[in-house]
């Protein structure tokens, strides 16, 4: 109650100070200046920033590393709150465990990344992936602080500084830290991650230069789930209303991911059409598992005592080529690529299946093609990628149209095929478990992505897509016995191919409807995956409804949006989580979902400061205590939880 009476507290000491502030008739972001009420000193320290007035928000640029060109955007919208968390983007079709930090399991399984590597993307969402990165071009400083409360002792601060140290070259500097101590025993989350990024082009514009440096560093206890759900946790059973007290299966494993990467992407301007283009990109990273004492619920261990287990991985991808621009055509890019992936296991733990092959080093080299054109109101956009030495990548295909049918209405339509081995940790892998040994190269063909979708996209009305996507050979984590039933027993657990297409078929519409102040946000999908649900299960419907009250506040010095999100899937038979791996596998035992998860909310922007104040799953306390991300990991319980993003322009 403490914990909401104080922030309860900021918000309103926030809102105070905007009225002040809007009473008092500061400097606007443009730096008009404007007459002062303040003391002396104070004054003076506004008249100066007056006399400096600042760019216009628009000159702040984003650029990713396709150089696709974005302005700074501080405005508050319901699509940047779907975004406010630890994950960074929307969790629609995610549901996380009861600790921030912790892994989340699939409502919908996305696609994973072109190239095939670690795996254990349940434990490194966190990390800064390439697409992730941002390089920044700024008139003057830009400061950018991000902060959210965790469960219990700990947070997550985020902060970048980016800068023109001359009018050619701009830095960006940023950390994010994070730490959670969990309401159940042993799970605490802790990470810290580096990023920097630089932006250079020379003064006749001739020569462009994009780099960046990553490092990331995520630690998390594994407390392997509840030990007696049932009796401890469903029941609702008062006495362990203070999760600490409840029984779980671990208390001294430890799940550790590094990541570091470097990058740079240069181009050049030969001629007016034809330009030069380089790229590199490594990234390395391992998977690491430490156990105080080894139990017998994972079967046999090749050596008594402590575990520690370790799995690395690591990528080089160098690739040059020409551009050609042209009215007619648009913009044609052709490039040679050449990828070099490394997979390492540590020498103790090899089993004699390994052995003799401690590190294996895969080699491709591939010819690819980019297209961007547009002729009148449709828009093309396809890239090609053909094997010429094939060993972790086939053959790719990516091709996206737009039509404008007027100024308001868009039609979409794309396919896309992808080739590529699955994680390397479902190719060859070894632990101090016995039982997680295996070698697979040799037989593992690879994994064959289609995907074919149209949507036709409103301004007024939000967008309806429609797709089905196809997944041949597909490899997937699971316990099956002898007579190839799937069972829950996790010393089975190891990978395996799907004897049949996944085909699964969907329609999703996203959007929202407006009557005066009022919002309602819609997000909704229907989804099946046929025959193949024994091994592919996903929940057939996906709801979330967010309604909101929009208003202006305090001479219009706060905008604030006060409403209620409902987020609903069926129950379906969710993958389960192996804790020495670090995976989700399939399992057909345990049922979750068919159940609301509730948040009530407050968001306000002043000036360019954006709060978030969230009770996040507001109906657990009149629930029946079957609130599950995966069998055993229940969601979180109701917490109030408060964050802001705050930008800085001097």
């Amino acid at each position: 109650m403490n914990r909401v009476v104080l922030l309860l507290g900021l918000l309103w000491s926030g809102m105070v100070m905007a009225q002040s502030d809007a009473q008092l008739k500061a400097v606007n972001l443009k730096g008009a200046p404007r007459n002062l009420n303040f003391s002396d000193s104070i004054a003076e320290r506004f008249k100066e920033r007056a006399r400096m007035p600042l760019a216009p928000i628009t000159d702040y640029l984003i650029i990713s590393n396709r150089r696709d060109t974005t302005s700074l955007d501080t405005t508050l919208t319901m699509q940047l709150a779907h975004r406010f968390n630890t994950a960074r983007r929307d969790l629609f079709g995610r549901i996380p465990f009861s600790n921030i930090g912790r892994p989340m399991g699939e409502l919908i399984k996305e696609v994973p990344h072109q190239q095939s590597f670690l795996g254990n993307s349940s434990l490194s969402y966190m990390i800064d992936e390439k697409d992730d990165i941002l390089f920044y071009r700024t008139p003057t400083p830009l400061t950018e602080l991000k902060f959210l409360t965790t469960h219990n002792r700990g947070q997550q601060a985020d902060a970048f500084l980016a800068t023109n140290l001359s009018p050619e070259f701009n830095l960006m500097i940023g950390y994010r830290g994070h730490r959670s101590e969990g309401h159940y025993a042993y799970e605490e989350v802790a990470s810290g991650s580096f990023r920097t990024s630089f932006n250079y082009a020379s003064k006749n514009k001739r020569y462009q230069l994009l780099g960046f440096y990553t490092y990331y560093d995520g630690q998390q206890q594994e407390n392997g789930g509840l030990l007696f759900s049932a009796s401890q946790f469903e029941s609702g059973d008062p006495q362990f209303g203070d999760r600490k007290l409840i029984d779980t299966r671990l208390s001294d494993m430890n799940h550790r991911i590094v990541q570091r990467a470097y990058y740079i992407n240069q181009r050049y301007k030969i001629t007016e059409q034809l330009y030069a283009l380089q790229e590199f990109h490594y990234d390395s990273r391992y998977f690491q598992m430490n156990q105080g004492s080894a139990t017998t619920d994972f079967g046999e261990i090749l050596t008594s005592g402590a575990t520690d287990d370790k799995h690395a991985v690591n990528g080089t991808d160098l690739s040059g080529g020409l551009e050609f621009r042209n009215k007619s055509i648009g913009t044609l890019s052709a490039r040679l690529r050449y990828l070099k992936t490394g997979q390492y296991l540590k020498d103790t733990i090899l089993s004699e299946e390994l052995s003799q092959d401690r590190s294996t080093i895969y080699n491709d080299l591939r010819a690819e093609g980019i297209l961007y054109s547009k002729i009148g109101s449709v828009a093309l956009r396809s890239e090609v990628g053909v094997p010429l030495k094939q060993e972790t990548q086939g053959l790719y295909v990516d091709a996206v149209v737009k039509v404008a049918l007027d100024s308001t209405v868009t039609l979409k339509a794309g396919l896309n095929r992808s080739e590529r081995l699955p994680s390397l940790n479902k190719v060859r892998y070894a632990s101090n478990y016995q039982s997680f040994h295996w070698n697979r190269r040799s037989t593992q063909p690879l994994v064959k992505y289609n995907s074919l979708y149209a949507s036709l996209e409103t301004d007024r009305w939000g967008s309806l897509t429609a797709g089905f996507d196809r997944i041949d050979n597909y490899t997937y984590f699971a316990a099956i016995n002898e007579e190839g039933m799937i069972r829950s027993d996790e010393t089975l657990v190891r990978p395996h191919i799907a004897d049949s297409p996944v085909e699964i078929k969907y329609i999703e519409y996203q959007g929202a409807l407006h009557y005066n102040k009022w919002t309602l946000d819609l997000r909704a999908r229907i989804q099946e995956s046929g025959a193949t649900e024994s091994f592919y299960n996903l929940p057939k419907t996906i709801l979330r409804s967010t309604l909101f009250y929009s208003t202006d506040l305090f001479e219009k010095a706060m905008f604030a949006q006060i409403g209620i999100k409902a987020h609903y899937f069926d129950a379906f038979y969710a993958d389960a989580y192996q804790p020495v791996l670090g995976e989700f596998y399939v399992q057909n035992e345990k049922m979750i979902g068919g159940y609301p998860l509730i948040d009530a909310f407050i968001n306000a922007k002043v000036r360019t400061m954006r709060l978030f104040l969230t009770y996040q799953h507001v109906n657990s306390s009149v629930s029946n205590n079957d609130y599950f991300a995966a069998p055993n990991y229940p969601y979180r319980d109701g917490v109030v939880r408060f964050g802001f993003v705050w930008n800085f322009f001097d």
